[in-house]
């Protein structure tokens, strides 16, 4: 019979592990909106849709601008 031995493994998650996996994925999950708004402004870029488009394109450069602000409050925790 093989050796058989109980290991017993201590990872205590922290508050602080748990506050930079949130932004991991507020990072990743902006980014994935971000993706999405782009392909959806694509639709909109015709001359009868041409206020929503700028509306959608500066929606766009504050989720990249947020999502810049997330990463580097995340580099810190770090």
């Amino acid at each position: 019979m093989g050796e058989h031995h109980n290991h017993i493994h201590n990872h205590e998650i922290t508050e602080s592990d748990e506050l930079v996996a949130l932004l991991n994925y507020m990072v990743s999950h902006n980014e994935a909106h971000t993706s999405e708004l782009t392909e959806l402004a694509k639709h909109l870029d015709t001359e009868e849709n041409s206020q929503a488009y700028a509306l959608v394109l500066q929606a766009i450069e504050e989720y990249k601008s947020g999502n810049e602000l997330l990463q580097t409050a995340l580099d810190l925790l770090k």
